[in-house]
């Protein structure tokens, strides 16, 4: 067999793993969704029961009106021009890049204001690169402290130190904003903090309100943010002090175990919002929150059949400890998108929807009262994870894929050499 044979059987094979790689995505992704669908649909069958929520206008009062008066008059109170000034506000401290002037009076004021509310407490830790200290910084809030369960909902309040993805080449040094990347979701989590507080209902769940720290100055584009940085250094040194000195955290009958879920919001202000499904993201917990989304008329944003992507992002330390998460971020990557600013100079106040901050605040207080309100006996929120295969199929095919290619080159080439062999004159 010649050579060219061989190379177009390689090609064949790699085709062919392509072929494999979209069926994984069925098997892997729509698969799981499919057996855990009467699951699903038992449970929000439960909750319509008690909260029919299908209008398509979610401030109709009337489309609620088996929803307890005072927890609607709440949930409706959330103000997306709250949310967008506290974005502002961020924005006028400065680049809240780690360990600087700005980033301190970020922390201060995030710190100042949940303390309104909630129990505060800072987490320093410090990152040595290139022979330098970094001192960073987390922040937990806590609500409603006591109980044995806990819900994280998380945000990171870092701004890129550069802007590696900016059209004006002179520009790609400088920091950004980050009103969308990083701001927006600090701002929504402050706001569901302030009602949550207010509420009158007796939660069964501990409330984390999680601000964390140098998540974006990773390696992108041949620029690190910082220097030797890795992608979401505050939330990696948060699982792993979480383990080593779980005292510093949780209370006496609680551990890493008792975090139920938790929900991030990444980039949640941008104009056109519509998140991604993520791979590493539960799958219940993630069909769930959308599924509260298209009820109360937000289809558009949580489109419930989308392609699934893998996202190196602030929740994946705490989904490899088996922790139900939920990365509520869009697709950032595609300059095709309404918001096509990640990493450029054009992440500004200039292009935050306040729309898009009232639809990801409503529909995550839905989902708080749809899910997790003590009333709904018989509805089950203990989410799972998901499993190794899901996570990781697309190296496991790719890798399957090299290694028969490699197998079967291999077996082509010894067999041509016997065949040369054969042939010799005697």
């Amino acid at each position: 067999m010649e050579i060219k044979n061989i190379k177009s059987c390689i090609v064949a094979i790699l085709l062919t793993g392509i072929l494999i790689g979209n069926f994984s995505t069925l098997y892997f992704k729509v698969y799981p969704f499919l057996l855990q669908n009467e699951k699903i649909h038992a449970q929000l069958s439960i909750v319509e029961q008690n909260y029919p929520f299908y209008s398509q206008n979610p401030n109709s009062a009337s489309s609620f009106s088996t929803l307890n008066e005072e927890d609607l008059l709440l949930i409706n109170s959330y103000n997306e021009s709250n949310v967008y000034d506290m974005i502002a506000q961020q924005i006028d401290f400065g680049y809240r890049i780690p360990s600087s002037n700005a980033s301190d009076q970020c922390i201060s004021w995030i710190s100042s204001t949940m303390k309104n509310f909630t129990n505060v407490s800072i987490y320093p830790f410090t990152l040595i690169r290139n022979q330098k200290e970094w001192l960073c910084k987390n922040i937990i809030a806590k609500y409603n402290e006591g109980k044995d369960k806990i819900l994280i909902f998380a945000a990171h309040f870092d701004s890129r130190a550069v802007a590696e993805k900016d059209p004006d080449e002179s520009r790609k040094d400088f920091p950004i904003e980050g009103a969308n990347d990083g701001a927006s979701g600090v701002a929504v989590l402050m706001e569901i903090a302030r009602l949550i507080s207010q509420s009158e209902v007796k939660w069964d769940y501990e409330f984390w309100f999680l601000f964390l720290d140098a998540e974006d100055q990773g390696l992108s584009l041949g620029r690190y943010g910082l220097p030797n940085f890795s992608w979401c250094e505050g939330s990696s040194y948060l699982v792993n002090d979480m383990k080593s000195h779980p005292d510093n955290y949780f209370s006496a009958n609680q551990s890493l175990n008792s975090i139920k879920s938790f929900i991030l919001l990444d980039m949640v202000g941008g104009e056109d919002l519509e998140f991604i499904h993520e791979s590493h993201s539960s799958p219940d917990l993630q069909d769930r929150f959308f599924k509260v989304g298209n009820h109360i008329g937000y289809t558009q944003t949580f489109p419930l059949e989308a392609n699934s992507y893998s996202i190196l992002d602030d929740h994946v330390s705490f989904s490899r400890e088996g922790i139900p998460t939920l990365d509520l971020i869009i697709k950032f990557w595609d300059p095709s998108i309404t918001w096509s600013y990640h990493h450029t100079h054009g992440d500004n106040l200039e292009h935050i929807s306040k729309e898009s901050l009232k639809i990801i605040g409503k529909t995550l207080m839905y989902f708080i009262y749809f899910t997790y309100h003590p009333s709904l006996e018989g509805f089950s929120a203990d989410f799972s994870s998901p499993s190794f295969f899901q996570e990781n199929w697309q190296s496991l095919v790719l890798i399957s894929v090299g290694i028969i290619a490699i197998g079967i080159y291999i077996f082509f080439r010894m067999h041509t050499k016997r065949i040369k062999i054969t042939r010799m004159p005697s």
